[in-house]
């Protein structure tokens, strides 16, 4: 019975180890199998992530002179990169590089939608050089803008940039000034100048477009004037008087001067 029973306790042993060691080589397995697995699904949200936020649009908002195509060729990205992975400020510094950007500012809209919005450095008037290029507010003469905007613009005669190197002349100065003052508070009377220059002792004259009536303003570019060439032109409009006016002198306090063409 001893034998026997020393026997019967060496192969439990042995079937404990056994049993023992299946559990734990089953246990590997099976964590081995779940690696598999957590690293299959990271792969596949990894591709899944880069397909969702791959670069498909482009949108830039704020342009007016400058193309979009041409501000997209400014852009040196590649366009199979994820949206997240793009150098936001890099763009801004190839945008900014354009003489007519003045500020930009590059957004990510997720999930595939780079966003570009410019502030283009805006023309205040044209200048006649002979032929016309475009001044900002500060005399600055703007790269070429697009034909087809340039009737936007007054034209400012008789006054010339011949050496940019030497700064703005005083007579241009007033007129840019007048001309930001009209844009700025004035809007509608901006838009009606076709043409506008400085006499010899400093008064400011324009052009409608309208019958390219001239218009003396005077010295005084902040007066009242602006109010009652408002209520003349809208009278003119209304009687049909437009076609019959020589000019408008808006130099006396209170009153218009309106004279009349003389019939032959």
């Amino acid at each position: 019975m001893k034998v026997y029973s020393k026997y019967r306790n060496h192969s439990n042993y042995f079937y404990q180890s056994y049993s023992n060691a299946n559990i734990r080589t089953r246990i590997l397995v099976l964590l081995f199998i779940v690696f598999i697995l957590l690293m299959l699904l990271k792969i596949t949200t990894w591709v899944g992530a880069e397909e969702i936020f791959q670069l498909k649009t482009i949108k830039i908002e704020g342009n007016r002179l400058i193309s979009q195509s041409e501000l997209k060729s400014l852009i040196k990205i590649d366009s199979s990169l994820s949206l997240l992975k793009i150098d936001l400020q890099s763009i801004e510094r190839q945008i900014r590089k354009h003489p007519l950007i003045k500020e930009v500012t590059v957004s990510r809209l997720l999930p595939s939608t780079l966003k570009i919005k410019v502030k283009e450095r805006e023309p205040l008037a044209l200048l006649n050089q002979g032929v016309l290029v475009a001044v900002d507010e500060y005399g600055s003469i703007l790269p070429e803008i697009n034909t087809t905007l340039l009737c936007d613009y007054p034209v400012i005669s008789s006054i010339q940039i011949n050496n940019p190197d030497q700064g703005v002349s005083d007579k241009l100065k007033t007129i840019l000034k007048f001309l930001a003052y009209l844009k700025r508070e004035h809007f509608t009377i901006y838009c009606q100048i076709s043409e506008i220059s400085l006499s010899r002792d400093g008064m400011v004259f324009f052009y409608l477009t309208d019958s390219a009536i001239p218009v003396i303003v005077g010295q005084e570019i902040y007066g009242d004037w602006c109010k009652r060439l408002k209520r003349t032109l809208d009278f003119l409009h209304k009687t049909d008087g437009l076609q019959n006016v020589k000019y408008i002198d808006l130099r006396f306090a209170n009153q218009v001067v309106i004279k009349e063409k003389t019939t032959s």
